[in-house]
């Protein structure tokens, strides 16, 4: 009887106790941030577009008129890199990544690297959704 009166309150407390661990991983970190940043262009490195589409936020990751994603940046990306110094700038930011300034509050993000990650904007915007984070702008 006392074990089962013990393996109860042991199924309670872990059920009590899951929700608020699981809460302390519902927002994403700088770390990750940066580690999803450095996948980002680790993948234009490797001329990867599904990698990069997979990092893209919807609805920077859709078709659009018939093209998808994965081959609108495997184009992208082959024209970036014919241009002179395009593999040196993203190894500029892969170095840089460690340093780069970051704001984030969880759920969304900005770091800024030498080179942003898409074209025209000084800061990449992240935001937190199905346990990573999605480049949006």
């Amino acid at each position: 009887m006392r074990g089962r009166l013990a393996l109860g309150a042991v199924t309670v407390f872990v059920g009590l106790a899951l929700p608020v661990s699981a809460l302390g991983q519902a927002t994403g970190t700088v770390a990750g941030l940066r580690a999803q940043v450095k996948r980002f262009v680790t993948a234009e490195l490797h001329e990867d577009g599904a990698t990069v589409c997979a990092i893209l936020n919807a609805p920077l990751n859709d078709t659009r008129h018939g093209v998808s994603c994965t081959a609108r940046w495997d184009a992208k990306i082959k024209a970036s890199l014919a241009r002179s110094g395009s593999r040196k700038h993203l190894h500029a930011d892969i170095a840089a990544l460690e340093s780069a300034a970051v704001s984030s509050d969880g759920l969304h993000a900005s770091i800024r690297t030498p080179y942003p990650l898409l074209s025209g904007h000084a800061r990449s915007h992240f935001y937190w959704t199905d346990d990573c984070w999605m480049l949006t702008s």
